[in-house]
């Protein structure tokens, strides 16, 4: 494989980092870093995670640090998982579900994006105020474009430059925007120390939970030409 797209949350488990380069990170609402904000309905008596307990929670997917990884790993520090701290679980496979399924009180709490819960205050008002944030994470960097680092140097900075330039064409802007792309930007220092900060954090929740690993993140090697 030469090229790949990573959601943050697979990047950060990925078993063999040092085989790829990052060439590009999205950028999203004007910034290439967001964080997982745990919701509940804006009436629930709730005030931190703690109080959550029995309650019934939304994940988005498994393989999403936002919408799933950041808000075990954060029961894990409460000696807890999440099949004994909440009585029900459900995956939306979406953070705009699962929002929308706090808003409608079909769950009671769940954990999704920023990016998802702005673009709610943006476009749909009344669902963003029907919620109400208990806790937000620390920054992560957004999905990332890899190439495999055995890539030849000068082929690697012309698939960065067409990245970075992807929005300078207008149909290829309007095809980010329905995307929620604003556009691909380089990859800044603060988005790589958050990311490889995560990185080693969600690995080491993960290695603990060996059946979730294998089950879950079945992600193969880049194979290096």
């Amino acid at each position: 494989t030469d090229l790949a797209f990573f959601p943050a949350g697979a990047f950060g488990v990925y078993p063999s980092l040092d085989d790829m380069h990052v060439i590009a990170a999205q950028e999203r609402m004007g910034s290439s870093l967001y964080n997982a904000v745990i919701l509940v309905h804006r009436d629930s008596p709730c005030q931190t995670l703690s109080d959550l307990k029995g309650s019934t929670v939304a994940f988005s997917d498994p393989m999403s640090y936002s919408g799933y990884v950041y808000l075990a790993r954060r029961l894990q520090e409460l000696g807890q998982t999440p099949e004994s701290f909440f009585s029900h679980s459900v995956y939306t496979y979406g953070h705009e579900k699962s929002l929308h399924a706090v808003a409608n009180r079909s769950v009671q709490c769940a954990s999704v994006s920023t990016l998802a819960y702005n673009h709610a205050r943006q476009n749909y008002p009344e669902v963003a105020d029907a919620v109400r944030i208990i806790e937000t994470s620390p920054a992560m960097g957004t999905g990332p474009v890899v190439v495999r680092r055995s890539m030849p140097p000068e082929e690697r900075q012309q698939l960065q430059e067409l990245f970075l330039r992807l929005h300078e064409q207008p149909e290829l802007k309007e095809a980010l925007k329905g995307l929620l792309i604003d556009r691909f930007v380089p990859p800044s220092e603060e988005c790589q120390r958050n990311t490889t900060f995560k990185q080693k954090r969600l690995h080491h929740y993960l290695v603990a939970q060996p059946l979730l690993f294998k089950t879950l993140y079945k992600i193969q090697p880049l194979h290096s030409r």
